[in-house]
């Protein structure tokens, strides 16, 4: 999809992976309109984020990610 500039828009986030994806969905929560900015045309199948650090977990649990990340994933 093409960008089309939002004059209402507080905050551009350039690219869609998991961190901007994140920052999106967090600034969304506090009512702050937010614009992602991708240059891919679609999903990448070349996954780069293999491991995930007990800080990360703990912040995705307080949007109800973490758990789901480690029940699925392989501990080591």
């Amino acid at each position: 999809m093409p960008y089309r500039p939002n004059p209402e828009c507080e905050v551009a986030i350039a690219g869609a992976g998991p961190v901007g994806l994140t920052l999106a969905y967090l600034l969304s929560l506090q009512g702050i309109s937010v614009v992602v900015v991708e240059r891919a045309a679609g999903l990448t199948e070349d996954l780069r984020a293999s491991t995930f650090h007990p800080p990360t977990l703990d912040m995705l649990d307080t949007i109800g990610l973490g758990g789901n990340l480690v029940s699925e994933g392989l501990i080591c």
